[in-house]
């Protein structure tokens, strides 16, 4: 799982949120902590997220594009980390851009 801070002008917080009614899978992005953002993130692992428990309170607002997105994602997660005392979050050593679009989805045919 990888965490991250929108921030910007456009990147306003949600007036409100709903539990996410299902197990989150890989791929999927939801706001952290139940809370309307600005902090999301996205869950890489293999399996449902079954520990998040269901409804949990990460509502699920996107998806990861595509394989190549996902690989991207997962190369961050193996970026350098600063100096972390146990059970707290690992930061990255250096601050990372991301740039995010709207993606229409259209099914094939």
């Amino acid at each position: 799982l990888i965490q991250g801070r929108l921030i910007g002008d456009r990147a306003r917080p949600l007036r409100k949120t709903i539990r996410a009614p299902k197990v989150m899978e890989r791929g999927e992005v939801g706001w952290a902590g139940g809370t309307p953002g600005p902090d999301f993130f996205i869950y890489l692992g293999d399996g449902p997220a079954s520990w998040l428990g269901t409804p949990h309170e990460g509502s699920i607002f996107a998806e990861v594009a595509d394989e190549s997105s996902m690989e991207t994602a997962r190369r961050i997660s193996l970026l350098e980390v600063k100096p972390t005392a146990e059970g707290q979050m690992h930061l990255l050593a250096k601050p990372l851009a991301l740039g995010v679009s709207l993606w229409t989805h259209r099914p094939p045919k």
